[in-house]
């Protein structure tokens, strides 16, 4: 799987014709996060969710983290703001390990990012079709 993304900063959803220099950047670390399903974002996780993810990515951690997420009712919404401040009040007072969560976090929220463009594209591409049909 990959991202195709223009030399900017602004992520590229759509590969059409008229599309030139673009560069490909493999996904291999989302696949390992475990969250390329574009059927379920993020942002719709519920706390139970959140809590397996951080087992699936963190278990050093779940012990740690466990009742805050709890107590705070930390969802998906909620886990992608989440900042270094937060994870210091949540227990986790080790930088490397705060780093670690954060960079997790910044990946969650770019394939975020990246499914809201997917749907856009889908959109766009699904009333270009019907315009087309109407045509003939």
């Amino acid at each position: 799987s990959h991202i195709i993304l223009l030399h900017s900063p602004h992520f590229l959803c759509c590969n059409s014709p008229g599309n030139h220099k673009v560069a490909k950047l493999h996904l291999g670390r989302l696949h390992s996060l475990g969250i390329m399903s574009e059927l379920h974002p993020v942002s719709s996780w519920s706390v139970e969710e959140v809590l397996e993810w951080i087992q699936e990515q963190h278990p050093g951690l779940m012990e740690t983290l466990y009742k805050g997420i709890i107590k705070h009712d930390i969802s998906g919404r909620a886990l992608l703001r989440l900042r270094e401040h937060h994870l210091q009040l949540l227990g986790v007072e080790d930088d490397e390990q705060q780093q670690e969560i954060l960079q997790d976090l910044l990946l969650l929220r770019v394939q975020e990012e990246i499914n809201e463009l997917n749907d856009i594209c889908s959109a766009s591409s699904d009333i270009s079709d019907t315009k087309l049909q109407n045509l003939n």
